[in-house]
């Protein structure tokens, strides 16, 4: 029979606790290796580039805002009922430049032009075709005045 000794128990449970701890350690740095950096450059210099996209980014959104408003408004007064192609060409083109402030930067944070644009063209449309179906009642309506409103 085979007997294990006390000191070959201790040494074992050395061995055990040596490679316990060293696995652990090793997971750890995986997983969390870069979160305690201490290089104090680096960390500078990666939030200074942070600081510097999102100052950026306000930037073009405080340049933007005035159009936004003025697009908004032009959209809301739009009046189908009075056939002026122009008005539709600049609400186009404006609508089409706020797309394109997304495609100015890979942030994230510009999508949120291609939505406003996405929404205000759908804005545009919905009353375009409004107009369109208030003319179709309004002719129907004459049509039936017209015919004695059989």
């Amino acid at each position: 029979m085979y007997s294990v000794s006390a000191e070959q128990k201790r040494n074992y449970f050395i061995y055990l606790l040596l490679m316990f701890l060293l696995t652990t350690a090793i997971i750890w740095w995986l997983l969390m290796g870069d979160y305690f950096n201490l290089n104090v450059t680096k960390t500078k210099e990666k939030y200074s580039g942070q600081i510097n996209k999102d100052l950026e980014f306000r930037k073009d959104q405080q340049q933007m805002l005035p159009a936004i408003d003025s697009l908004f408004t032009r959209i809301a007064t739009y009046n189908p009922a009075v056939n002026a192609l122009y008005a539709e060409n600049e609400i186009s083109e404006q609508v089409r430049q706020l797309k394109k402030m997304s495609e100015k930067s890979v942030d994230p944070r510009y999508k949120s032009f291609n939505h406003l644009g996405e929404i205000y063209a759908e804005y545009f449309n919905s009353k375009k075709e409004l107009g369109n179906i208030q003319k179709g009642i309004n002719d129907i309506n004459k049509s039936l005045q017209r015919s004695g409103g059989r």
